[in-house]
């Protein structure tokens, strides 16, 4: 893992293994042994795998593990157009 981008200048470029993760920072170990700890919302990652990279927005990052599927799974309904503002109203009426 990388920080691609940050607004802290010394951030950007620290290289390492994502070794804890809280719901707002990632720490990250450097070759050195070092532990980085990283904001999320202020960053821009990139992770390498054998099939290709990812840029990821660490603001999508930025919740408890363990809700980051639930939120994700929420955004990306809102973003493909399936619920409008106006159907959850009226849904929220009917009950």
């Amino acid at each position: 893992m990388e920080v691609e981008a940050s607004t802290d200048p010394g951030l950007a470029g620290v290289k390492g293994q994502v070794v804890d993760e809280t719901r707002n920072l990632l720490d990250v170990r450097q070759d050195d042994g070092r532990v980085v700890r990283v904001p999320k919302r202020t960053a821009t990652f990139r992770l390498e795998a054998e099939d290709g990279t990812a840029v990821i927005d660490g603001r999508v990052l930025a919740h408890r593990p363990e809700d980051r599927p639930k939120k994700i799974r929420m955004k990306h309904l809102r973003d493909d157009g399936n619920a409008s503002s106006k159907e959850e109203g009226q849904e929220g009426s009917r009950r």
